[in-house]
C-alpha cells in the first residue's frame, strides 16, 4: 500500500492509501486495478493489531487529469 495518510490517536492508528489489486476470473482471465484502502490498528500488549480492513476499487476515469498522476500507482 502506498500510504497517503496515517493518523495515530492514543492506541488507535488509521492508515489510508492506494494499493494494487490483481485478480483472476473462473475462466482464467486476469485483471488489475487500483484500490483505495483503509486499515485500522489497535495497540495492545506491545503489538499493533489490524482490527479493520476495507478496500474499494478506484475507477480510472473519475479523477480530473491534474490529479491522476498524484493518486494512481503505475
Amino acid at each position: 500500500m502506498r500510504v497517503n495518510k496515517a493518523n495515530v490517536s492514543g492506541p488507535v492508528a488509521q492508515v489510508h492509501g492506494i494499493e494494487p489489486s490483481h485478480r483472476r476470473s473462473k475462466s482464467g482471465e486476469g485483471g488489475s486495478s487500483q484500490n483505495y484502502g483503509t486499515n485500522i490498528f489497535v495497540h495492545r500488549n506491545d503489538r499493533w493489531l489490524l482490527v479493520f480492513y476495507q478496500a474499494v476499487a478506484m475507477l480510472q476515469n473519475v479523477l480530473p487529469p491534474n490529479l491522476k498522476d498524484e493518486w494512481l500507482v503505475s
